[in-house]
C-alpha cells in the first residue's frame, strides 16, 4: 500500500472503486464530532461501467449547509482507501464557508474485478477548532475484461404468488471487441417466465443491452432466477456465462374496501376504493343497484397496493328519500376476476316544489295579484318550474300574467313568483287555485295550492257619517255656542 497525493489545493476526492457498472451510494452520511452541517453529495463516476484497468473519473461535492459565519470549515484532507488498493488523497482544500460547496474530480483505475465497499472520509477543522470528520459509504462494481457481464434487476423488491412483475436483464460487453450471436435465457425456480429467451446478432465492444422479462411466481419463499448468456467472441469461439439472483416471494393477500359518501348539492355519491392487499388491482368496475334510484357505473384502471382511488356515481330517478344502494366492485388480481360489495344509504332527497307565503292584493277591475314563493324542499335540483292560475268557480286566469316561469331551483332553495287572476265577484270571499309544474331528473311533477282571498269590508255608515244628524251643521252649532260662551265670560269679567 502506498500514498498517491495530487498537488495541493486540488479540489477533488478519489474513491477506490471495485467491480461494478454502476456507482451505488449506500445509506445516510454519518458525521463525527459536533458538526451536522458538512455533507458529501452528488457522487458519480464516468463511464458508468468501467472495466478492469480502465481509467475513469470520480466526482463528488462537499457542501457546507451551515447558516452563520461561525460554521465555516477548513478542509484538511479527503481520502478513500479500498482493501488491498492504493489510498487516494486530496489535501489542503481550503476554507468552506456556510452555504458554500466544493466539487472535485479525480482519475482512478481498478486492477481487479469484484465488489468492494469503502468509505470516503473528509477531515477538517471548524471555526471553533473542533475536528470534523464526515464519512460517506460507497460500493463500486467493475467489470472483468475477460467476458461479458450479466446483471438482473427486479421491478418489485418482493414477488407475489400469481402476480406478474418485470425483471430487467442487462448484458454488458467488457471485451474491447464485439461479440456475436447472443442468446440470453432466463430460468426461474418456482417462477414462471413469459418468453424466457432473447437473441441479438451483435453487441459492440464496451456496449450494453437491456432485455425485459415478465415473471409470475408460482410458489412462496426464497426463489432463484438464473440468466445464461451464450455468445461468440472475436476469435470465433462460443462461450457461456451465467448469473443467479435470489428473489423472495410472498403469498397473495387481497382485500378491497369500499367507502361511500354522498356529494352534497349533487345527485351523486363518491365511492372510495381502498386496496388493503399486497398486489395492485386492475380494471376495477364499480356498479350499483337500487330499488329507488338509477346509478351510473365508474371505472378505475389500476389501484396500487396500500393505495386508494375514488370514482363518482351519478344517482338519478330518485323515488324515495335516502335510497339504499347496493354497490359492487369487480377487479382483476393474480390472474383472477374477483368482486366485493357493500350497501349504503345515499343521503339524497328528490327535488320537490311547494308554493308558500302566498299573498293576494286587488289590482283593479275585478283582478287580483298573487305573489309567493316556489320552494324546493328536496335535496336535488328541479328545472322548468312554472306557476299557473287554475280556473274554478268564480275564478278565471287573467289574460295578462296568468302564469309565471320560474326556471331552475337548486336543492333547498327558493324563488319568487307573481301571477294574476280575475274574480267573478270581487266583493265575496273566494279561493284562487294555483298549480306548479317542474322537472326532476327528466320527469315532470305537479303540485297545487289554494290561496284564500277575503275582500276588504264595506265601511259602516254609522261610523262614517252616512246616517243620523248631518255632521257639518252640528259642527257649526258647536262653534257658535262656543263663541257665545266666550263673549259672555268676557262681559261678566268686565
Amino acid at each position: 500500500m502506498h500514498d498517491v497525493r495530487p498537488s495541493r489545493r486540488v479540489a477533488t476526492v478519489v474513491m477506490a472503486l471495485c467491480l461494478s457498472a454502476t456507482l451505488v451510494v449506500g445509506g445516510p452520511i454519518s458525521v463525527e464530532a459536533q458538526n451536522t452541517y458538512l455533507s458529501v453529495t452528488n457522487v458519480s463516476h464516468t463511464p458508468e461501467m468501467p472495466t478492469v484497468g480502465e481509467t475513469f473519473e470520480v466526482e463528488l461535492t462537499l457542501q457546507n449547509q451551515g447558516e452563520s459565519t461561525a460554521r465555516s470549515v477548513t478542509i484538511n484532507e479527503v481520502y478513500a482507501q479500498t482493501p488491498g488498493q492504493n489510498t487516494y488523497f486530496a489535501d489542503d482544500l481550503g476554507r468552506l464557508g456556510p452555504g458554500g460547496s466544493m466539487t472535485v474530480s479525480v482519475p482512478a483505475t481498478i486492477d481487479e474485478p469484484g465488489t468492494h465497499s469503502f468509505d470516503v472520509k473528509v477531515n477538517g477543522v471548524d471555526s471553533h477548532g473542533n475536528v470534523v470528520t464526515v464519512r460517506h459509504p460507497v460500493t463500486v462494481r467493475v467489470l472483468g475484461a475477460e467476458k461479458p457481464q450479466i446483471q438482473v434487476d427486479f421491478e418489485r423488491e418482493d414477488g407475489i404468488v400469481g402476480v406478474d412483475s418485470e425483471a430487467n436483464v442487462t448484458v454488458a460487453n467488457g471485451l474491447p471487441d464485439a461479440v456475436r450471436n447472443l442468446r440470453l435465457e432466463l430460468d426461474g425456480n418456482g417462477i414462471g417466465i413469459d418468453s424466457p429467451t432473447r437473441v441479438s446478432s451483435e453487441l459492440s465492444g464496451a456496449g450494453e443491452q437491456t432485455y425485459a422479462f415478465t415473471l409470475t411466481p408460482t410458489e412462496a419463499g426464497t426463489r432463484s432466477v438464473t440468466a445464461e448468456l451464450r455468445y461468440t467472441d472475436g476469435t470465433g469461439e462460443t462461450k457461456t456465462v451465467e448469473t443467479t439472483e435470489t428473489y423472495d416471494v410472498e403469498e397473495l393477500t387481497q382485500q378491497l374496501q369500499l367507502d361511500v359518501r354522498t356529494i352534497e348539492g349533487d345527485s351523486a355519491v363518491e365511492v372510495n376504493a381502498v386496496n388493503l392487499g399486497n398486489a395492485p388491482l386492475e380494471d376495477v368496475a364499480v356498479t350499483a343497484e337500487s330499488d329507488a334510484a338509477t346509478v351510473s357505473t365508474g371505472l378505475i384502471d389500476r389501484i396500487p397496493s396500500q393505495q386508494s382511488r375514488s370514482v363518482r356515481l351519478n344517482v338519478t330517478d330518485i323515488t324515495a328519500p335516502r335510497p339504499e344502494l347496493r354497490i359492487r366492485a369487480a377487479y382483476d388480481v393474480g390472474g383472477d376476476r374477483l368482486e366485493t360489495e357493500t350497501t349504503a344509504a345515499a343521503a339524497l332527497v328528490p327535488g320537490e316544489v311547494e308554493l308558500t307565503g302566498i299573498e293576494i292584493t286587488p289590482a283593479g277591475g275585478g283582478t287580483v295579484q298573487l305573489t309567493g314563493t316556489a320552494s324546493n324542499v328536496g335535496g336535488t335540483d328541479v328545472s322548468a318550474v312554472t306557476v299557473r292560475v287554475q280556473s274554478d268557480t268564480g275564478v278565471v286566469p287573467s289574460s295578462s300574467g296568468q302564469e309565471y316561469f320560474v326556471g331552475e331551483i337548486e336543492g333547498s332553495d327558493f324563488a319568487s313568483f307573481t301571477v294574476n287572476a280575475r274574480l267573478a265577484d270581487p266583493g265575496n270571499r273566494t279561493t284562487v287555485p294555483l298549480a306548479v309544474t317542474y322537472l326532476v331528473d327528466g320527469h315532470q311533477r305537479r303540485a297545487t295550492a289554494e290561496a284564500s282571498y277575503e275582500p276588504a269590508p264595506t265601511p259602516d255608515p254609522a261610523q262614517t257619517g252616512g246616517g243620523g244628524l248631518p255632521l257639518v251643521p252640528i259642527l257649526v252649532v258647536l262653534v257658535v255656542v262656543g263663541a257665545g260662551v266666550y263673549v259672555w265670560r268676557r262681559r261678566r269679567a268686565d
